[in-house]
């Protein structure tokens, strides 16, 4: 039975992972939530309450919680922590998908669009932090928070975003390291994930085929990602074979970050 937010399951006997996935409605979210759910229980959060219901259809196993959430609204992720704990009373790991794209030169983007990139990216991954750490202090055994940023904060841009974009991702990846550095003592390891171009609804929106074609061209394996190749470095950054490692933001992105 797959669990929607107002049907608790069960408390389990003995402790279990149970990992949050905001960002759950759809792309790499969703395939983050699938991965991850072989294995843990899983709290997939989203706006989308319709992308939620498919994501929630696609989970493997049991005792999985959907939460409608929006990153930008504070009081809206209160009430998911608040859920979270009627369900599990903790989490052991926290994943950050949401996010938004813009592809407008700093020159010319709206200064309130601008702000919209900054509010969703950085503002809203903070609040998500920040509402929901108190679950992971509480959680038994090891704890970890994975980021996501993106190649363009390595890059400045280009094809995956503009300028703004890029500085919002960039810094994404100043938060994951302070992070680390912050809840070290806490046991919570910190890290971020830096996708490329990646096969997923928003990818697709973004207009042609010719510049999916050009994404690919730039990465060094001479294709774009799935999504589950991307939630496979997801499920490794909280897995246990990731133990020692904190405060780095691994390169999934085929390479483009080295290409010029």
């Amino acid at each position: 039975m797959r669990t929607h937010e107002e049907d608790a399951p069960e408390a389990p006997e003995h402790p279990v992972a149970v990992v949050a996935v905001v960002g759950a409605g759809s792309g790499i979210g969703r395939a983050t939530a699938r991965r991850l759910a072989a294995g843990a229980r899983v709290i997939a959060c989203d706006r989308d309450q319709a992308g939620l219901t498919a994501t929630m259809a696609s989970l493997p196993g049991d005792g999985h919680v959907a939460v409608v959430t929006d990153v930008t609204d504070r009081h809206s992720l209160l009430d998911a922590a608040g859920t979270i704990r009627r369900h599990y009373q903790y989490l052991t790991s926290l994943v950050v998908t949401a996010g938004l794209v813009d592809t407008n030169p700093a020159v010319t983007i709206p200064i309130d669009r601008a702000r919209k990139v900054f509010d969703v990216n950085v503002i809203g991954t903070l609040q998500v932090v920040q509402a929901l750490l108190p679950l992971l202090t509480e959680a038994p055994g090891p704890r970890s928070i994975v980021l996501f940023s993106s190649v363009a904060a390595s890059v400045g841009g280009g094809l995956l975003g503009g300028s703004v974009y890029a500085a919002s991702k960039a810094a994404v990846e100043g938060l994951a390291r302070g992070l680390a550095r912050e809840l070290a003592s806490s046991g919570i390891r910190v890290n971020a994930i830096a996708p490329g171009p990646v096969d997923t609804p928003m990818t697709n929106n973004r207009d042609t085929a010719a510049i999916l074609a050009g994404l690919a061209d730039a990465t060094l394996v001479g294709r774009i990602a799935t999504p589950e190749e991307i939630a496979a470095s997801v499920a490794y950054l909280v897995g246990d074979s990731a133990s020692f490692v904190t405060g780095h933001v691994l390169h999934a992105n085929g390479g483009l970050h080295l290409s010029g």
